[in-house]
């Protein structure tokens, strides 16, 4: 039996051969939607549902705060409200809290380092399953007194770059901040860091106050922390944030000036990693499954074009005696070889690529590995390509088989299908050139989005704005005194760099992602009940200078100047959205308004001036959220990590090494990093969409080839069926564009027919489940673009089978067999 099926193996690849075109063409687009549906499958499979790379990841949670009513999306956790969690929720096994990523400056070498650190509780990396490379985590005991002890641990790309991955490193003393650091471990590669941004260093959460504030394990407002939670077996997530929930009203109760207006939360950390990007990935996907069947289709239409030209030798076959099942076994074997060449060559192909399409989409992931290849997707996509394979390749060999054989002997062996076969592969072209239509669309979508957040106006300069941070955690910059003088030193030595039109500094964070979030009571509404007094905000902090410097108009009063320091009264500038809410058709200036809920005893604020509103969260977040704006003076309250924001009409790449050097002429010790432009900033707030984009991008481009091969393959077999046709038209008097008119309106009638299906889909279709973004991009513009673009694909591939019809002479055409 074996010796039997191997002779079929051999017969079948003959077969093959004889017809070598069409076979590769048919292992090709077999490949390609194969290869092109693993790919993206399994990037939205790596996102979506397996679990993450942590020591049982399914039971792993983020906990964090929210505010009630005000804002839905989660912030931080102040220390005190993790130790409350840690100590009460039972339903948690362990609980471990690590802080939003901090700047420390090491220093000791040749030059001195920005470095970026989180401070971690001792049992975050247990509870992870996160080991170190070299050397050990931290302890339990590392976690009990503040300011104690001063151990370290090392990312593995800072000791590589800094220290050249010498295991002597283990017990050497480093100065962080000016102060002895013992690294004691350095952490496997597979792991650097919480959230997006890759942490070079992590240090005991009791040593926080080296750069937060030294009441950060007592003040319950500085929400600065990441909770991250085991729950226990049998617990689930609801029943958490039930406890949460309880505990947060106690809290509200026995802390209001602090905790009123918050809430306790908790997420899966698929969810909290994910979130952000959830909807495009389903969209991702669910474009996968839809290239998928496209290709399954297009391999359809070719087969059952192959098989319906090949009736005539089943006919022979039979007649001279072979069983009509042995026929169709050979048919399944010739069926399974290209279906199997197909799925290799896809396998191959999404194993090169899935990798290489992620890293050039340049997406935030987290600080760990994904692996994207993943083998449950690869079995479901090739069982599903083999079936579809088999059963297509089946189907005409079942037709011929089971219908009157003794008509294909007539007349040659001539015999045109049936009216009914013809619209079956119509249908299919349809359905195929409707799917690349709805991919093209989505993808053009997405793209657009990402040019669309990049180019985005903001309200303030973009082009010509300049963005460097600097990090002032020395021991040198510890007294606010120090810190406010170097900050104006630095500000007006850079505002002399010739080709500078203007400099500012703005901190912690800068547009476009200022995310520090406050509540601020309004003096005269302090009347009006529940929640009419008070709004959430977000807070900067400025110099002066600031507002010309990227070009914030200012609506009414005055910008701040050098004498709002620390002995001025304290004022504010706020947005204009957020004047004429606390004081509708009224002047701002002079009106008073201070940070907290009602009942705070927080000293008053005074407004000095109104700016016109900007979106210093980029143009993604605008409207998500609170859009209200307060800006402080940089001198009352400094910040150790400000951003200087520069304008200049000259090379930005010159203006940031003179930057450079004149800081370095200040102090060689203070690290200047995170050099960037406004629009590579908000380049960066839209790697999602670029991601989507490019990935969509480049399988609906995939999906109109494989669309066009189909369209090009049915009509050259068509053309091939009318040739006496053509010969006797000819012979008569038809000239040849007459002829070929036939074949295009044919092509472009099964084009035309498969956008009109695809615009129903995309712009009269409400979404359904799996789709979620997929049909989302209902712009009449990118709907008129793609149609084009399919049309002029599709058009090429009608233009050959038409040409090649009016290429034979009518003689010619007469005696075509």
């Amino acid at each position: 039996m074996l010796h039997d099926f191997f002779r079929l193996f051999q017969q079948s690849c003959r077969a093959h051969a004889r017809k070598p075109g069409f076979s590769l063409l048919v292992v090709l687009t077999l490949a390609l939607g194969l290869g092109c549906a693993i790919a993206i499958c399994s990037v939205a499979y790596a996102f979506l549902l397996r679990p993450l790379p942590f020591d049982k990841a399914e039971q792993l949670l983020m906990l964090h705060t929210a505010r009630v009513k005000v804002e839905s999306h989660p912030v931080g956790l102040s220390y005190p409200d993790f130790e409350d969690i840690r100590r009460e929720i039972e339903l948690l096994d362990q609980a471990a809290v690590v802080s939003f990523v901090q700047s420390v400056t090491l220093s000791g070498g040749d030059q001195a380092e920005h470095l970026s650190t989180e401070f971690v509780s001792g049992n975050l990396f247990r509870l992870l399953g996160v080991e170190a490379a070299i050397g050990r985590t931290f302890t339990d005991q590392e976690d009990l007194v503040p300011s104690e002890p001063k151990v370290a641990v090392l990312s593995h790309d800072l000791w590589q770059r800094r220290f050249g991955g010498d295991d002597e490193v283990l017990g050497e003393q480093i100065l962080l901040n000016d102060q002895s650091f013992t690294v004691v471990g350095v952490l496997r590669p597979s792991y650097r860091g919480t959230w997006w941004d890759p942490v070079d260093i992590w240090l005991p959460v009791m040593m926080a106050p080296l750069t937060m504030s030294e009441t950060v394990f007592e003040n319950r407002s500085r929400r600065w922390f990441t909770g991250i939670g085991r729950m226990k077996e049998g617990a689930n997530l609801e029943q958490v944030e039930q406890a949460l929930g309880s505990l947060a009203e106690r809290l509200a109760v026995e802390y209001p000036t602090s905790n009123k207006g918050f809430r306790l939360g908790a997420q899966t950390q698929q969810e909290a990693y994910f979130e952000y990007i959830e909807g495009g990935l389903r969209a991702l996907w669910f474009g996968g499954v839809l290239l998928l069947l496209l290709c399954c289709f297009n391999v359809a239409s070719l087969l059952l074009t192959r098989g319906a030209s090949r009736r005539s030798e089943v006919a022979v076959r039979s007649a001279m005696g072979a069983r009509r099942t042995r026929l169709l076994i050979e048919k399944l074997v010739e069926s399974s070889v290209l279906a199997l060449a197909g799925g290799i060559l896809g396998l191959l192909f999404a194993t090169f690529f899935t990798q290489r399409l992620v890293g050039l989409s340049t997406i935030p992931t987290m600080n760990f590995e994904l692996t994207f290849f993943d083998g449950t997707v690869v079995v479901v996509a090739l069982v599903l390509t083999l079936v579809a394979g088999i059963i297509f390749g089946m189907a005409p060999a079942v037709q011929a088989m089971w219908s009157n054989l003794w008509r294909f002997l007539k007349q040659g062996g001539r015999s045109s299908p049936s009216k009914s076969f013809h619209r079956v592969l119509n249908s299919l072209l349809v359905v195929e050139v409707a799917l690349a239509f709805v991919l093209l669309v989505a993808a053009a979508g997405f793209l657009s989005d990402f040019f669309k957040l990049r180019d985005a106006d903001i309200g303030m300069a973009t082009d010509e704005l300049l963005s460097v941070r600097l990090d002032l955690t020395s021991n040198e910059y510890q007294e606010d005194a120090a810190l406010r003088q170097s900050l104006t030193a630095i500000l007006g030595q850079v505002s002399e760099i010739p080709g500078i039109d203007g400099a500012g500094l703005v901190g912690p964070y800068a547009p476009p992602r200022a995310i520090l979030s406050s509540t601020l009571t309004i003096e005269d509404r302090l009347a009006d009940s529940g929640e009419g007094s008070f709004r959430n905000s977000y807070r900067q902090y400025v110099s002066p200078g600031y507002f010309s410097a990227v070009e914030i108009p200012l609506v009414e009063g005055r910008e701040f100047d050098l004498h709002d320091d620390q002995d001025a009264p304290l004022v504010a500038i706020i947005s204009d959205v957020l004047a004429k809410w606390a004081w509708p058709d009224q002047s701002a200036i002079g009106r008073r308004l201070r940070v907290g809920l009602p009942d705070s005893e927080s000293p008053w604020i005074t407004v000095v001036g109104v700016a016109a509103a900007v979106q210093n969260r980029g143009p993604k977040d605008m409207g998500r959220g609170p859009d209200y704006d307060i800006y402080y003076p940089i001198l009352q309250e400094p910040t150790k990590t400000p951003f200087l924001l520069v304008r200049s009409k000259s090379d930005l790449g010159s203006v940031s090494e003179s930057l450079r050097n004149s800081i370095r002429s200040f102090d060689p010790e203070i690290p200047v990093y995170e050099i960037e432009t406004m629009r590579e900033k908000l380049a960066y707030l839209a790697t999602d969409d670029r991601f989507l984009g490019f990935l969509m991008g480049f399988f609906a481009i995939v999906a109109a080839l494989v669309a066009a091969i189909g369209v090009f393959g049915v009509l050259s077999y068509a053309v091939g069926l009318r040739i006496r046709e053509f010969g006797i038209r000819r012979a008569i008097g038809a000239s040849e564009g007459s002829v070929m008119g036939l074949v295009l309106r044919q092509g472009f009638l099964v084009l035309a027919t498969g956008i009109a299906l695809g615009w129903i889909v995309v712009f009269f279709v409400p979404e359904f489940p799996g789709a979620e973004g997929l049909t989302s991009h209902r712009e009449l513009g990118v709907g008129i673009f793609m149609s084009l673009a399919l049309l002029l694909v599709g058009g090429l591939a009608v233009l050959l089978p038409a040409f090649r019809s009016t290429q034979l002479t009518p003689t010619q055409a007469l005696r075509y067999e």
